[in-house]
């Protein structure tokens, strides 16, 4: 089993080196190279893409992926969560609409939906760097639009002070990622209105297209990153040392945790007091137990996650808020 997932695994390896090398294509001799596989697994895999219509070949013998509605969902699943990344940002966040843009984004105008971009390809094609240079960067024009509050006025007017940069920066995050979240369930379930299509291949877009767009990974690395250039991990930016940060010093959590609770009240309050009556019930049921059972107790002190102290009975696994003592007959 093991030998068929390591070969599952490579023969995917290959495809998604494929599909980033879309636009130019990829030859077999830089796949090896790449991925260190010997000719014979590169090969056997690349026929089995081939007739899986995954991939094709051109005529210069370099693969490509096949244009079919699947790998379209991919490569926008893909392109979303490199731009998801780009929302979170302190500079960007608190960027003020009039304020001065940082590097070149002032060069790039807030265009209207689905606004064309003005394109100035040359007759004559000599390399693939000829293309490169003639688009404009499409990133740079999503930067712009994110700059500054990310909701409509007409819906949404905050009142953050000078002071309350945390409180801001919290309140962006969570509606910027709330916001991407909502967009991509919505395009998972774009009207393709194909009647090829039955419910099980719609079931496999819209899983792929989530999948591939919302990653709780990067998005928790995103978290840290926000929450180091607010000075609140102890870890310097530029180190990167923040991916490696999992837990919060206890005054810095209670920082955040205050800021969050400030935007936030009632979400806030809801789920803590859904934790801890939760909790604080189950250790009262349990509670009961103990005093009734012939077990002779012994009792170890443990702290639950967000709560606090109890007892746990290591030979009947009971919990207790307190530690009872039983006599021997």
């Amino acid at each position: 089993m093991e030998v068929v997932r390591e070969g599952k695994d490579n023969k995917e390896k290959i495809f998604q080196l494929i599909f980033d090398n879309k636009d130019v294509g990829i030859k077999p001799v830089d796949i090896i190279r790449i991925t260190g596989l010997s000719k014979e697994a590169v090969h056997n895999h690349l026929k089995g893409l081939m007739s899986e219509k995954r991939i094709y070949k051109n005529e210069r013998k370099r693969y490509f992926p096949e244009i079919s509605i699947l790998n379209e969902f991919l490569a926008f699943s893909q392109l979303m969560a490199q731009n998801a990344r780009l929302l979170i940002d302190r500079e960007i966040m608190e960027s003020a609409p009039d304020a001065e843009l940082p590097g070149d984004i002032g060069k790039y105008p807030r265009l209207g939906l689905h606004e064309k971009l003005e394109m100035n390809i040359p007759d004559k094609i000599h390399s693939i760097g000829d293309i490169v240079k003639s688009f404009p960067w499409a990133s740079m024009y999503f930067l712009r639009m994110v700059m500054g509050p990310i909701l409509s006025e007409k819906y949404c007017s905050t009142h953050f002070g000078v002071k309350e940069s945390l409180e801001r920066c919290l309140f962006e995050f969570s509606n910027r990622i709330g916001g991407y979240i909502t967009y991509i369930f919505l395009q998972a379930m774009y009207p393709l209105a194909d009647p090829k299509l039955d419910s099980k291949d719609r079931s496999k877009l819209a899983k792929t297209l989530i999948e591939e767009s919302i990653s709780l990974e990067d998005l928790f690395e995103i978290f840290r990153y926000l929450i180091t250039q607010l000075g609140l991990t102890g870890s310097d930016l530029n180190s990167g040392k923040y991916k490696e940060l999992f837990e919060l010093p206890q005054n810095n959590f209670k920082t955040l945790s205050k800021g969050l609770q400030n935007v936030y009240p009632n979400l806030y309050i809801a789920f803590e007091n859904w934790w801890f009556h939760a909790t604080n019930n189950s250790i009262a049921i349990s509670s009961s137990w103990p005093a009734s059972s012939s077990c002779l107790h012994e009792w170890e002190k443990k702290y639950l996650f967000k709560y606090g102290p109890c007892y746990y009975c290591r030979k009947c696994h009971r919990k207790s808020s307190r530690k009872l003592i039983k006599k021997k007959n």
